[in-house]
């Protein structure tokens, strides 16, 4: 626990960060930088950034079925397969019904209502090719520092 000066506006600029007990945090010395993440980005974004532009490949997003279900009276859907969440109202599967993917950074339309192709890793998460090019061709996470 502390008090946070400021919250930093741009990349590198200094700030302070106060604590009542040292001891409790002995990596708080001065001149240390820490990483700062805003609320919107996930280690995941940068990690799969930093895994390297051949943990990416490029594909045709193509539309699959998917089984949509009711919770809590709010309507959902989610690949055929797995299982549906607790206490889900079954819908049904409709045929072609996934028929986009969004990009992990600049939420793009893979698939219906926006380009036709993408970047896809191992964990299925999806890049337009234009933040292809700019964060993943050579590792990039400045994405996270950009307001």
């Amino acid at each position: 626990m502390g008090d946070l000066d400021s919250v930093p506006r741009h990349p590198g600029e200094a700030i302070a960060f106060r604590t009542p007990d040292g001891s409790l945090a002995p990596e708080l010395v001065p001149g240390v930088v820490f990483p700062w993440l805003d609320i919107y980005w996930q280690p995941y974004h940068l990690s799969m950034i930093l895994a390297g532009p051949e943990s990416w490949h490029p594909k045709v997003f193509a539309a699959t079925d998917a089984h949509y279900f009711r919770q809590a009276g709010v309507i959902g859907w989610q690949p055929v397969g797995e299982a549906l969440p607790a206490a889900a109202e079954d819908l049904g599967v409709r045929s072609g019904a996934w028929d986009h993917e969004h990009c992990e950074l600049c939420r793009r339309n893979i698939g219906a209502g926006g380009v036709p192709t993408g970047y896809v890793n191992a964990e299925d998460l999806w890049l337009c090719a234009g933040c292809f090019e700019r964060y993943a061709a050579v590792p990039d996470v400045s994405f996270a520092a950009e307001v």
